[in-house]
């Protein structure tokens, strides 16, 4: 959720509460699992940081956000299914290796 929930999207009223009714719908079906991403993010906070200390030409541009669901995805202990995204060239590698399914929006 952390791409889907910018600017524009919360600037949209209707989109914003029909997340909200999903959000409600999955977490009283038990489909819904929001993890603690405290270790992702220091990890990939220090990823993006040592960034500059490659050569131009071998820096991954991947956002932190990118980085963090990377990290999430290959994470054997959490089952993770798949990955919606608006960016598939961020995650095609990982999906592959991991064997998750990716979704494109």
């Amino acid at each position: 959720m952390y791409e889907s929930l910018n600017t524009d999207f919360v600037s949209n009223p209707r989109q914003l509460d029909r997340l909200r009714r999903d959000l409600i719908y999955f977490g009283k079906n038990d489909r819904l699992n929001l993890i603690d991403d405290r270790d992702y993010r220091d990890r990939a906070l220090d990823e993006c940081l040592s960034e500059i200390a490659r050569p131009s030409g071998s820096r991954r541009r991947l956002s932190m956000v990118d980085r963090i669901l990377r990290a999430i995805l290959t994470d054997r202990t959490l089952k993770v299914e798949a990955v919606i995204t608006n960016d598939p060239a961020a995650f095609w590698d990982v999906c592959r290796k991991a064997c998750k399914e990716m979704i494109r929006i």
